[in-house]
């Protein structure tokens, strides 16, 4: 099949499809041979991840650095970054496009690991802040 995809699209997609029709047998062996078994059963430990009472305000700024927060400063960060390098604009793009969503887990989860601290939130609202002040005119 391999050769009238190479011979009907290319050799790009002819060897992408010669692929798949590899990883497709080979899944057809996997399942041929496979036995079925009743599910073991697995112990769980209790977790103790709920929150105490009157935490309601540290609930609320995790939420706010994770989701509002964290996600801009990163945004703002890439974007002052990216500005300094001497590559193409694509290339700028497709590297913020990349490191985007690391950063901001990087940013929500120093949060957590830094106890929740009230100096990083409101370093956290700076950053976003001026991301928005000067990305956006406000």
């Amino acid at each position: 099949a391999g050769a009238f995809w190479i011979y009907h699209s290319g050799p790009e997609f002819g060897v992408v499809f010669a692929m798949l029709g590899v990883i497709a047998a080979a899944a057809l062996c996997v399942l041929w041979n496979s036995t079925k078994q009743p599910a073991k059963t697995v112990s769980r430990r209790q977790t103790d991840w709920t929150y105490d009472r009157g935490s309601y305000r540290q609930l609320t700024a995790e939420l706010a650095v994770v989701a509002i927060l964290a996600p801009l400063s990163a945004a703002g960060l890439l974007l002052a970054l990216v500005h300094l390098l001497p590559w193409t604009m694509a290339s700028k793009m497709a590297l913020a496009a990349l490191v985007f969503p690391l950063l901001w887990a990087l940013l929500a989860l120093a949060y957590r690991l830094l106890n929740r601290s009230w100096r990083y939130l409101g370093l956290l609202a700076l950053m976003s802040s001026s991301t928005l002040g000067l990305y956006y005119g406000y």
